[in-house]
């Protein structure tokens, strides 16, 4: 049996990668496995469906217990019996554990007492593993047998940044399920109020501003509604924020910056396909970010994509066809090339194109998974 390992349940990029591998496994395979998630999310009912599913998660009441004793400096451990459980439950049941982010190490260490394999799918970059602190990082490189890199930009950072070979990781690209793309939409034109002849972008994001870009999104809907007088520019961004305190600075520079008419939030849905539809073209202005997958999912609907380079592994998608990559930071040339595409709808409908068929031929479930399934079968 294989134990797979998930941080969240849900609706984000890692999460929602791992469940179209467990959909695809029970729809391909006839392995056993079943799935821990330390996190609750909205994607839990959907992982409950494809087979076993645990929460091992601390409840308010056992956080608001550890901040109580942390006051005193009494070290004490809320997950200690939902852990004891766990590996009663599984020992001398488990071939191998998946552990689907490189921020698990302390739950790696929780369940070294299995004695199996470990597979380690990163999603993660830099700043993100630093974050989570050397000893996650320590933990993770002491448990984990073999690595699967999100991006090629993942697997270099663990080799030049963490000294893991080169041998001990395969790079297998995020992906989507394309027979899952809905066929009707909403017509979310009207919702919003937008003209039918106005242009579109759309971003998206959940979670830290900074890491998302946001605030380069609306600095870019400025620059581009500033240079671009044919007719207004309209942004939506598609994803909330955990932090009401920066979605207020946000809404801060939009009204002095005088784009309130032009940029509209969505908060999380799940249905973005809805907005991603109408929008002409995607840009992912994230400063850090694997290989995200709301950029699979607009350019599945043919829509060019902009990023910026060095930011993440979407530039391995882009290259020179299916949108442009941005030099680091440079809203100016990312306006410059998104009105140039607005403006020769020739060119953009062609690299929409590319990028539609790019999404079919390297990133859907049908390729990606089955070399996973490769993977998986070298350590079980």
């Amino acid at each position: 049996m294989i134990l797979f390992l998930s941080h969240y349940a849900g609706r984000t990029g890692a999460p929602m990668v791992l469940l179209s591998l467990l959909q695809w496994l029970k729809e391909n395979t006839s392995l056993t496995f079943e799935t821990i998630h330390l996190q609750d999310g909205n994607l839990l009912t959907e992982f409950q469906k494809i087979g076993p599913t645990t929460i091992c998660t601390s409840t308010r009441f056992e956080r608001n217990l550890k901040r109580f004793f942390d006051l005193f400096g009494v070290k004490t451990d809320v997950l200690n019996h939902c852990w004891q459980k766990i590996e009663e439950k599984y020992a001398g049941k488990v071939g191998m554990i998946y552990s689907n982010t490189i921020t698990n190490g302390e739950a790696l260490a929780r369940l070294s007492g299995l004695n199996c394999p470990v597979i380690c799918h990163v999603h993660e970059q830099e700043l993100l593993i630093q974050q989570f602190g050397l000893k996650n990082m320590e933990l993770v490189k002491r448990f984990t047998t073999h690595y699967v890199a999100a991006s090629e930009k993942v697997k270099r950072n663990l080799v030049m940044h963490h000294q893991i070979p080169e041998d001990k990781i395969d790079t297998i690209y995020s992906f989507i399920n394309v027979s899952t793309l809905p066929k009707k939409f909403r017509n979310i034109k009207s919702e919003l109020n937008i003209p039918e002849q106005d242009f579109v972008v759309c971003g998206s994001g959940h979670g830290s501003i900074w890491y998302k870009g946001k605030d380069l999104f609306v600095q870019l809907a400025h620059a581009v509604n500033k240079k671009f007088d044919v007719s207004p520019v309209h942004f939506i961004w598609v994803g909330g924020s955990d932090e009401e305190m920066d979605a207020n600075k946000i809404q801060h520079d939009v009204r002095l910056a005088g784009i309130e008419k032009y940029v509209h939030f969505i908060d999380d849905t799940d249905k973005p396909y809805d907005y991603f539809n109408i929008c002409d073209i995607f840009v992912l202005t994230s400063r850090e970010d694997s290989f995200p997958l709301v950029c699979l999912e607009a350019a599945a609907l043919g829509k060019p994509v902009l990023c910026f380079e060095g930011a993440g592994g979407m530039p391995e998608f882009v290259e020179k066809d299916a949108g442009y990559i941005i030099p680091y930071l440079d809203i100016h040339v990312m306006a410059d090339k998104l009105i140039g595409l607005l403006q020769k709808p020739d060119k953009k409908t062609e690299m929409g194109l590319r990028a539609a068929q790019k999404v079919r031929e390297r990133h859907d479930v049908s390729v990606a998974c089955p070399l996973l399934l490769k993977v998986i079968k070298r350590f079980l």
